[in-house]
Order: structure tokens, then sequence, then C-alpha cells
């Protein structure tokens, strides 16, 4: 759900987290963002993390000119940042994704045309166990994803690395969206708490024009981290530090 044009403080809540979670002593070498679009997640939050290797995913980089432009002002000025062409899911091979004209609703959900979703994108898909297996990648210690609705199918796609991972950033759904298919925030939550996450903070709250709240960004942190970090964030909610 990144925006085309991200304001100057569009990650501004990130930002709060992510600072509340390195001065209790969070420090990621590898951060993966899947579903990058314009790189903007990336670009903010490496202000936080700068010595981290930034992993970014993005299958429509060569398919949207507005994903291009955008990954290349922030490619220009990160080179360090590595991109992949590709989606992250449940399978390894190539998959067909259903988008809108500029890309910020696309998913892997659909595989053919449907209402707003006009355009028909076929792709690269694989499993984070795959690549990491197969030294393609490195396994992430912090996990971002902007996928619309396909946020499982990545979860369970990184096989048991899930339980090496410390920190996930997701957007949920508080109601079915892409025709029923989307899993729910509490589904997406009660599956991480059997991997032991415990959700830290609720952002990211997206309204729709009659103003229903049917989305929100989870962050989650491993059991094992949280107990060391847990007791040094401040009482209350981090989204505001």
């Amino acid at each position: 759900m990144e925006t085309a044009e991200p304001e100057k403080d569009f990650y501004r809540e990130e930002q709060s987290i992510y600072r509340a979670l390195a001065a209790a002593g969070f420090a990621p070498g590898v951060i993966y963002d899947v579903g990058a679009a314009i790189c903007g997640w990336s670009q903010a939050v490496s202000a936080i993390f700068p010595q981290a290797g930034f992993h970014l995913f993005e299958p429509l980089i060569d398919h949207l000119p507005e994903f291009q432009a955008g990954s290349n002002r922030v490619l220009s000025t990160h080179p360090a940042f590595i991109l992949h062409r590709m989606a992250l899911g449940v399978f390894n091979g190539r998959t067909r994704m259903a988008s809108d004209r500029v890309g910020f609703g696309a998913t892997t959900l659909l595989q053919e045309k449907r209402g707003v979703l006009t355009e028909v994108y076929e792709v690269p898909i694989h499993r984070v166990d795959t690549l990491v297996a197969g030294g393609k990648v490195p396994p992430p210690d912090l996990l971002k994803m902007d996928v619309q609705g396909a946020e499982l199918d990545v979860l369970k796609g990184a096989g048991k690395l899930l339980e090496r991972i410390k920190v996930i950033e997701l957007e949920a759904w508080l109601k079915r969206e892409y025709w029923g298919l989307t899993p729910l925030f509490h589904e997406v939550i009660e599956f991480l708490a059997g991997h032991e996450f415990r959700l830290i903070e609720i952002g990211g709250h997206f309204y729709d024009q009659q103003h229903e709240l049917y989305a929100l960004s989870g962050y989650f942190v491993h059991a094992d981290l949280l107990q060391v970090i847990g007791p040094r964030l401040k009482a209350g909610p981090i989204s505001q530090s």
C-alpha cells in the first residue's frame, strides 16, 4: 500500500518504531523488503539501521514505469541495496499476478483480471528457504511485507527459517478483500504466535472512502528477542517515540 509519491514524513511511524527497537538493542544484519514497490520503505529504514544489508524484492520493477523510476532514484543513492526481481511465496517457479494500472494493488492471490485489477503479469516466484539454502540470499533478521494478501504464503515459504527471524512487519486485513481471498489479521497473529512471535505494535491504519477501517500494519518480535529488549521499551505505544 505504498504511495506513489510519499511525503517527507510518510514513514515517520516506521522510523519511530525502529528507533525504539534499535535503542532497546535490536541490530539487524539483514533486512528483507518484500513488495518494495518504489523502495521508499528501505530508504527510510536504512537511516535507522545503516549497518544492515538490504534485500529488496519487487517482481513488477520492469513492468511498471513508476516502480522503475522510483527504485532507480533510491538505488542511485543507496548502491548497497540489492534488488531481486521476483515475488516471494509458498512455491518456486513462475506465477501470474493481477495488478491495477499503477501497481500498488498488485497481488499473487489472483492470476486473472478482475475489477480494478486490469493488468496481469507473469513473474518469477520463490520460497525464502529455497533462496537461502541455494546461497542466493542470506537469512533475514527483519522481514517487512507489503504483499496485498499473500502474507501467509510468504511466511509459510520461509519454512524453518521463520524461527530465526527476529522482527516482522506486515500489513494485514480486518475484512476479507480481493474477492474474499485475503487472510484476516487475527489469522496472521495466530499463525505467528505458533512460531513464538508476539505482536508489539499496531500502526498503518487504512480506511476506505466511507472511513471503514479495513487494514492495519502489525509489528511482531520473536519471543526470544522480546525477553531481552522488551523491558527496555517504554510503556505504551512505541510508534510515537
